[in-house]
């Protein structure tokens, strides 16, 4: 494992988080439609 690996997980890792968080407050906001 190189540091730089590291530092590129944890991007990828940040980016997946962010997306599920802002997908999952839309979906909050529209009163859960659309969701499962």
């Amino acid at each position: 494992m190189d540091t730089k690996d590291i530092l590129v997980g944890i991007q990828i890792a940040v980016l997946i988080f962010f997306g599920i968080f802002r997908w999952y407050m839309a979906g909050r906001r529209e009163g859960k439609k659309g969701i499962m």
